[in-house]
């Protein structure tokens, strides 16, 4: 059975290769359906704590302060829970006159927050820096920033803040991402005592004007908070947590909800053109049912040589969507995400896009092959049924929804062109398959009534 199966297969090719199309989309739209939420999470987290990086709690001054810049806050150390503090001094400085962020970290401070990953120079010098040995002048930048100011390792930068003027040097590049994630506007990191000198003379102050928190594992971030508000020192500042998971959540719905819906769409879109092209074949199956039943097969024999071509189109269908689906989902990120990340791929949320894929597949094909054991040998041999009358609904529908969720407003642009391109394509599949149903409205009428050839020719049809 297995042989005319794949015999059935290769007899058809057109068919067979469309199938197979069909199911590969089906499975790649279930792959990035399962993956586009978490990735786009992980997006908006990585993008939202790309300054606080991995801490908890941030304390930073208030517009309606009466210092802007806090001491470095001895009196933390005194409260229980607190595994790390990192101060930073955050400015606002002008290169050619274009607005950076310079942002400085105390000595050996620079990477608690987030690694920094180095493709050229050393950062080495920029953490040791101190207030004694002289080695604050030194920042790291991004790619990205090196690119857009023309910059490399050694070169010497100017930045202004107000009328103050200040030498800088590059000491090292870094990947754009961690601090340099969003990178809008560029970052530019050094030491804090180096940052420093752009507002105050004295190299030897120890300053800040925000201090990044990091609480120890099983403790209360609530009460930590509660404990840094309780301090004269921080009573006028803003002491609240990194990363609000609450706001993160809200941002991510709301992105990938559309894009969901219409992968919803394609992959609605997809089996009912599954279930289409199965049921297609519904004529031919009558006949090779009628043949097999003449020499002897029976119900349970055939039933199992469609079933294995149905398993076999689906097998092949779903190592090609395995491979299809990175494709497609990396290039959705691309159309719906502004920046560049690094894409995480889920092996378990791909094995269950193949599964899901060759059972709807396997489902798709039921119906036909269960119509097709309906009739007699006989009934089977004059053609007596006749298929197709829900492929015209199947396309249709489809059509109909994504149509309305192509006009929504609520995609961009990209996305809607493609959703464009495939309901065109569905409206004209839609009406090949209203064709046949006029055509067969038409020549019953005309068989009714008309001259004899006339009535001769309808019932032909």
């Amino acid at each position: 059975m297995l042989k005319l199966a794949w015999r059935n297969i290769v007899a058809k090719p057109g068919r067979s290769v469309a199938i197979v199309f069909a199911i590969a989309i089906s499975v790649a739209m279930i792959f990035a359906m399962l993956s586009f939420k978490p990735t786009v999470h992980d997006y908006i987290y990585d993008t939202e704590t790309a300054v606080s990086g991995m801490s908890d709690i941030k304390i930073s001054t208030k517009s309606s302060s009466e210092s802007r810049i806090t001491e470095i806050a001895a009196p933390l150390s005194a409260i229980d829970g607190i595994e790390n503090v990192v101060p930073s001094l955050t400015l606002y400085a002008l290169v050619n006159g274009e607005y950076i962020q310079l942002r400085g970290f105390d000595t050996n401070s620079l990477c608690k927050l987030q690694n920094i990953n180095v493709v050229d120079g050393s950062i080495d010098q920029i953490d040791a820096g101190s207030a004694t040995d002289g080695h604050t002048d030194g920042i790291v930048i991004s790619k990205r920033a090196a690119k857009h100011f023309r910059l490399g390792v050694r070169d010497r930068v100017v930045l202004s803040v107000g009328s103050v003027q200040t030498n800088f040097y590059i000491e090292a590049i870094a990947d754009n991402d961690g601090y340099f994630l969003e990178d809008a506007p560029y970052q530019f990191i050094g030491n804090i005592y180096g940052v420093s000198r752009m507002i105050l003379s004295n190299i030897q102050a120890h300053i800040c004007n925000e201090i990044y928190i990091k609480v120890a594992d099983g403790a209360d971030v609530d009460a930590v908070i509660d404990s840094i508000s309780a301090i004269d020192a921080y009573s006028t500042m803003l002491v609240e947590r990194t990363g609000d998971e609450t706001y993160i959540d809200a941002q991510t719905t709301s992105l990938t909800a559309p894009v969901v819906l219409a992968g919803a769409a394609v992959l609605v879109l997809s089996v009912a053109i599954i279930f289409l092209l199965f049921m297609m074949s519904e004529n031919e199956k009558l006949a090779l049912i009628s043949k097999l039943g003449v020499i002897g097969a029976t119900r349970e024999q055939i039933f199992a040589m469609f079933v294995s071509e149905s398993a076999i189109l689906a097998i092949f269908g779903c190592l090609i969507g395995a491979g299809l689906a990175i494709g497609i989902f990396a290039l959705i990120v691309k159309l719906t995400l502004s920046s560049v990340i690094a894409l995480r791929f889920s092996a378990w949320r791909l094995s269950v896009a193949i599964l899901l894929g060759f059972v709807s597949a396997l489902i798709s094909s039921v119906a036909p092959i269960a119509r097709s054991f309906k009739g007699s040998i006989r009934e089977n041999m004059l053609g007596a049924k006749r298929g197709g009358k829900l492929a015209m609904p199947i396309t249709l529908v489809p059509a109909i929804v994504l149509l309305a969720v192509t006009e929504s407003g609520v995609l961009s642009a990209p996305i809607r062109a493609v959703l464009s391109v495939v309901t065109l394509a569905m409206l004209f599949l839609a009406l090949g398959c209203l064709l046949p149903v006029a055509l067969r409205f038409v020549a019953k009428l005309a068989s009714k009534a008309g001259p004899s050839t006339v009535r001769v020719a309808g019932l032909a049809v």
